[in-house]
């Protein structure tokens, strides 16, 4: 089963944003403002045109 991972974060450190995309991830997005979510949901939809319906939206403290 092939799961993508969607990190959404409020740890912006350089060296977590290193390790998290070391990983097999789509991205590594900052909460930092409201404005995550509106990239959220287009990169959802993006995700699911092209045929990816299968993943994890990982959100830390």
């Amino acid at each position: 089963m092939d799961i993508k991972v969607i990190v959404l974060t409020s740890i912006m450190d350089d060296s977590t944003r290193e390790k998290v995309l070391a990983k097999p991830v789509i991205d590594y997005i900052p909460k930092d403002t409201r404005a995550c979510v509106d990239f959220i949901v287009p990169l959802l939809r993006r995700l699911e045109k092209t045929g990816i319906t299968r993943y994890w939206l990982l959100t830390t403290p």
